[in-house]
């Protein structure tokens, strides 16, 4: 194992202070010596738990260099410090609540006039109007909402939601708001009437923690539930908000600091007017004074906002819309922040300086620079930020001067202190404060309510997300919080195990926080786990390919950004869906991707590669509600595209406004011809991909609209309008194909390409009137019956094959048709789940074939797709030979592409230089939306699930085995845990081996459990939870910080070490023993023994003869059962003899019919269950239930459909 066979090459237990310097510290009140102490306590608590020691000894050198690290975390957790407090619950629960999401909210407050006129910023209030700055869907949004209102909404009543102004303050505040702009009076008659009633919202106050002459100042909260009820979710700009963990790719070199200026936006939500159209949707609940009554009105009138309502359903993604499209008004055609240095969820962390974020009502600008410039700088505004707050100004935005940060070296963003000199990001002050003091609370009263743990749980879980292995620290509070939904007192002793967890996490604190100072090692580590062993391989350096990789531009290392506006794609039965693949070829943005897709393998492999898409199964399926569910989710949508599948030539496509387009063979059937040009209402093209591509696709092509003269494109329209024409696209010029087949395979000498790819349909026998046969020559037709006569005969002609010096001919492989069609390297690999795949391998093989022929040539599509969205400047690619220099020639814009088109066959072993990597730096912005994992993609939008994974390229380097061991013999434990254990040895082989500390890596795994659990930092799972504990306990005391990569099976690199090959395979199966004795385990080996000692004892006593046959035993075995049955005897034991029988007699299966017979009577006339009764049982227990016997010796209860039935 990595750790060798020292006892005391290990990081654990670490050493504690003596006793006698601990005591010291705490009389002279040293608070670094205390929390230095609790850190040790706590890590090695976390590794080992109750067991582990604690105790004083000599440090080895690699303990030293930890504990120097940790009292380095200490020093800086103390240089910002926080002051505890008493805390009172009773108090803080006055203004605290929980949601319906278990988060923590201010209490709503009835409020008055005075408490809301301090918050709000008179003349600023509806000053700007939203429709001036909306585009695209929220743009619809606002000028009709009634749209965007769910299908018969006005069928039935809505409940009103409370004003909680009280009456005699109700006239003061209508007139305030009035005043300020913030409300238009609108009569009852004006107002949305769903059900016949007037829609009425409701509005209270929240604490803003402030006070003006005396009176809490209240933020005014308009309560629209309401409205939210009946209206349909919009999406707008929720993509665009920055995640904190998104700063673990910020990276600060010993040159460099960090100088952050921010602008806070005050009252945000109401500076931007709505149209009048919303008005009769946001009344609220209670009349307006007389005196507010406009005259000649003889009706209630209400108050109604005028601006975006923070308490809308869609108020957020429309608040983030209007703040950034304000932001690339104000900046004019040159803009220093721009789509390419934005940093966003949906995209990944952009490698350019400065970079920028726009959260709501925040802009936070991010800069890098040399430490004596930061000290020039600061104070100042920047150059980026200077024009926008004249901006602000100039539109009378409010700014918020106690947030503002001009070119500071500290500063807040987005609820995180970030010190830029320092290079770190920690929790904020005030809430290291209140939970921790709100922690202490709990664990000196030793008891809470389920309410108070959630709170104290949220803040933990904060702080967690500064280091996710911190969330190891809380697994059985969970559980307690849990365990109050069952009845019982509201308030409940907290169990040991979660007083030891919440200690253990407050113990830790010093190490909540995000390094940009952290080492990045060129080295990558793959692990692999199988039941015989485990193994860990290390790059030795980067490949070709990868240092291709690295040396090219990734997001913000150029201006060149995907466009914003988005595209929805629907295809209709497009199987493997090669048109999407070609919209992200052309580096065009998919906001929503519908399948309409019922074959299951098309279904995983698109999944597999585009984990946003949305399958049905059928058209007909789709419904009213899912129509304006999709159209919220693409509200950013500029442009619809259909793709039809051939089989849907017929369906009817007239009096969409969308693009469409479909294909089919081109030597089609005049009369099918005909009707598909008849239902697409176009005339076709023919198109061949030979030219642009390394292979034959000979199709018609219906589009709906114009293709226009390129380079190297010749167009040849339709002669006339029939429906029997078609034009012609022709290509000419040369392009490069590089690495389409593997290495030394070409094409045979006579051919320019290859013919067509065609579906495998193997079969035992040849298919009728087998097409080209009469071409074909006897080796030939031998070929084709060799592989079990999977395609046309003429496709094994010598000429149609490719060839190679060595090794003779053959079909392209799966691979390489992939990478002839233009889909990227393993697009079908996913096809069958992985344990089914292994067992079969010639089936994935049948099956990826045929999704690949009954595939669009991807090149063709792309370049259809180019003329379209080209002139609406909604694809970066801007030509065809762009275009191909992407798919064939690894020259892609971008050189993440690289990870998904790259030539085949590149050597794992080819040795690159030793200069300074560029790679991992690079892959480590590859973040996915959910944790610290690196996310291969074809698209520039992340997703926040991903059921499959795209693997990694393992090419990108070459490897060294660093270890291979095998299971103890007698140990037997789930593959996911010796999957973990793999990842652990590798963690640990590169602190004891490499030395390792503060230093952020890559490493490979083919286990998505793994991949999910050390990106989340915690399990639900007890047996991987003892693990994690192990785990989390080495990366916090080492400050190792490690993004996981998905890795495919077949090429990980530390799959063939796992596995043990030759003689150690060998070894490892000897000591595992026969496949007979490991046919069934040896605890239930000794049940069938024991029942069939049982047997053999009975039919002794009987003098009965065993048979041989089966008839004889099923006879006997029966009168056995019934023996069984009137001695009162256990079921089990003849369940167990009968399967013993058959596991000695293998014959025997199936053919003991009687005693089986027998078994299934006793099992529906046995009562089930000899135990105590569940709670919801015995609470709906009936006299009817229980049946007592005549002697009163016993009772038999029959509950019916329970889970205990009787």
């Amino acid at each position: 194992m990595a750790e060798g066979k020292s006892e005391r090459a290990s990081v654990f237990p670490l050493p504690l202070p003596s006793v006698q310097k601990l005591r010291d510290s705490v009389k002279k009140r040293d608070a670094r010596s205390v929390w230095f102490f609790l850190v040790i306590v706590g890590l090695n608590y976390l590794n080992g738990g109750m067991h582990c020691p604690m105790q004083s000894f000599t440090a080895t050198p690699l303990q030293s260099e930890i504990l120097d690290y940790l009292s380095a975390r200490v020093d800086c957790f103390l240089d910002h410090p926080f002051v505890l407090e008493k805390f009172d619950w009773s108090v803080f629960l006055q203004s605290r609540s929980l949601s319906y999401a278990n988060e923590e909210v201010r209490t709503a407050k009835w409020t008055t006039w005075a408490n809301v006129k301090p918050a709000l910023p008179q003349g600023s209030i509806a000053s700007i109007a939203a429709v001036d700055l909306a585009e695209d869907g929220v743009l619809d949004l606002l000028l009709s909402p009634s749209k965007y209102l769910v299908p018969n909404w006005g069928d039935s009543p809505v409940k009103s939601s409370r004003v909680m102004v009280l009456d005699q303050d109700w006239d003061t505040l209508a007139r305030g708001l009035v005043n300020y702009n913030l409300c238009a009076i609108l009569p009852e008659s004006a107002l949305c009437h769903p059900g016949g009633e007037p829609l009425l919202n409701g509005m209270f106050g929240v604490e803003k923690g402030e006070v003006c002459e005396g009176i809490a100042i209240h933020r005014l909260i308009m309560n629209l539930i309401p409205l939210n009820s009946i209206s349909v979710p919009v999406s707008g700009d929720v993509g665009t908000l920055p995640l904190l963990h998104q700063m673990s790719s910020l990276q600060l070199h010993p040159s460099e600091e960090l100088v952050i200026s921010s602008e806070d936006i005050r009252c945000f939500f109401y500076l931007f007017r709505l149209p009048c159209a919303w008005y009769p949707f946001l009344g609220f609940g209670k009349p307006v004074p007389p005196d507010l009554v406009p005259p000649g009105t003889n009706e209630k009138c209400y108050l109604a906002a005028k601006v975006v309502p923070m308490g809308y359903l869609n108020s957020v993604g429309i608040a983030q819309h209007l703040h950034r499209n304000f932001l690339k008004k104000a900046q004019g055609p040159i803009k220093q922040l721009g789509p390419f240095n934005e940093v966003r969820k949906d995209r990944t962390f952009p490698l350019s300086n400065p970079v920028w974020r726009v959260y709501l009502d925040n802009l936070d600008v991010l800069q890098k620079t040399s430490p004596d410039m930061a000290m020039l700088l600061e104070g100042k505004p920047s150059s980026e930020v200077s024009p926008l707050i004249a901006a602000y100004e100039a539109s009378g935005i409010p700014l918020n001067p106690k947030k503002s940060a001009q070119q500071e070296r500290e500063a807040e963003v987005q609820g995180a202190d970030v010190q830029g000199s320092a290079g770190w990001c920690r929790p904020k002050k005030d809430k290291l404060q209140k939970y921790v003091s709100a922690t202490l609370s709990l664990l000196r009263r030793a008891r809470c309510s389920q309410k108070e743990l959630q709170i104290v749980g949220g803040g933990l879980v904060y702080f967690a997300m500064f280091r996710r292995p911190l969330m190891s620290c809380l697994n059985f509070t969970w559980s307690f919080i849990q365990s109050f939904e069952e009845p019982g007192a509201r308030v409940r002793p907290i169990p040991g195990a979660v007083m030891s967890e919440l200690s253990m996490f407050i113990c830790l604190l010093p190490l909540a926080h995000i390094d940009f100072r952290l080492n990045t090692s060129d080295v990558v580590t793959a692990s692999d786990a199988s039941l015989t062993g485990g193994g860990v391989c290390a790059s030795k350096s980067e490949t070709a390919l990868g240092r291709q990789v690295g040396q090219g531009y990734f997001r913000g290392e150029t201006i060149l950004e995907r466009p914003d506006g988005g595209i929805v794609f629907i295809g209709v039965r497009d199987g493997i869906s090669s048109v999407r693949v070609a919209l992200e070829a052309l580096q065009a943005n998919v906001c929503l991707h519908i399948s309409i897709e019922a074959e299951a393998t098309a279904r995983r492999i698109v999944e597999t590669n585009f984990s946003d898409v949305v399958f049905i199964d059928h058209l007909q399926d789709a419904t009213p509600e899912m129509l304006l569910k999709w159209a919220g989710l693409a509200s950013m949508a500029k442009l619809v595209i259909v793709g039809v599948g051939s089989q849907e030539c017929g369906a009817d496509e007239k009096g969409t406004s969308s693009k469409g387009a479909q294909k089919n063979l081109a030597s089609m059937n005049l009369q099918d011809k005909e009707a598909c040009t008849r239902a697409a209402d176009v005339i076709p093209f023919r198109i061949c991909s030979s030219v642009i591509s390394p292979c034959r696709r000979d199709r018609l092509y219906w589009f709906d609209w114009t293709l226009e003269h390129e380079e190297g494109v010749e167009l040849y329209p339709p002669t006339s309008g029939k429906a029997d024409q078609h034009g012609f696209v022709a290509f000419n010029g040369k392009f490069p194909f590089v690495g389409c087949l593997e290495p030394g395979w070409a094409l045979h000498p006579a051919s320019e390409c290859l013919s067509t790819f065609t579906a495998a349909l193997p079969s035992k026998a040849p298919r009728e009137k087998p097409a080209g046969i009469a071409r074909c020559d006897n080796a030939t037709l031998e070929r084709w019956k060799a592989d079990r006569y999977r395609f046309p005969p003429y496709q094994y002609l010598p000429e149609k094959l490719i060839w190679h010096p060595a090794k003779g001919s053959r079909l392209p492989s799966a691979d390489e048709r992939e990478r002839c069609l233009g889909f990227p390297c393993g697009y079908t690999l996913n096809v069958l789940a992985k344990t089914e795949a292994k067992s079969n391998p010639t089936l994935v093989d049948d099956l990826r074939m045929t999704a690949l022929g009954n595939a669009w040539s991807v090149v063709v599509v792309a370049f259809l797709l180019l003329q379209l969205l080209r002139p609406h400047k909604l694809c970066l690619v801007q030509s065809l030979h762009q275009l191909v220099l992407t798919l064939f020639g690894d020259r892609p814009m971008f050189s993440n592409s690289l990870l998904a088109w790259h030539q085949l066959g590149m050597s794992r072993n080819e040795e690159g230089s030793n200069e300074r990597s560029r790679l991992v730096p690079k892959l480590i912005t590859l973040l996915s939306g959910k944790g610290n994992d690196i996310l291969i993609q074809m698209g520039a939008t992340l997703h926040d699930h991903q059921r499959f994974r795209t693997t990694i390229p393992s090419k990108l380097w070459s490897w060294r085995t660093i270890c291979g061991w095998p299971w103890p013999a007698a140990e037997t434990d789930h593959i996911n845990r010796f999957e973990l254990r793999a990842v652990y040895t590798a963690l640990r082989w590169r602190v004891l081996r490499r030395k390792e500390l503060k230093t952020r890596f890559i490493h490979l795994t083919d286990s998505m459990v793994c991949l999910h659990v050390l990106s989340r930092g915690r399990s639900s799972s007890r047996k991987i939870q003892s693990l994690m504990y192990r785990i989390s306990s080495l990366l916090l005391a080492t400050g190792l910080h490690p993004f996981l990569a998905y890795v495919s099976t077949h090429t990980n690199p530390a799959d063939r070490p796992s596995r043990r090959i030759r003689v150690r395979r060998k070894w490892g199966k000897q000591r595992l023993g026969s496949l007979r004795s490991n046919t069934v385990t040896s605890r239930t080996k000794q049940r069938y023994e024991a029942a069939l000692k049982t047997f053999y004892l009975y039919a002794q006593t009987q003098g009965l003869r065993i048979p041989d046959d089966a008839d004889g035993v099923d006879e006997i075995f029966a009168e056995f059962i019934e023996h069984l049955w009137e001695e009162g005897e256990s079921l089990s034991v003849a369940t167990d003899g009968l399967s013993g029988l058959q596991d000695l007699r293998p014959k025997f299966r199936g053919s003991l019919s009687l005693s089986w017979r027998l078994v299934k009577t006793w099992q529906k006339k046995e009562v089930a269950f000899y135990c105590l009764l569940r709670t919801g049982e015995l609470l709906q227990l009936q006299a009817s239930h229980i049946d007592v016997s005549p002697n009163l010796d016993f009772a038999v209860i029959s509950l019916g459909l329970t889970k205990t039935s009787q």
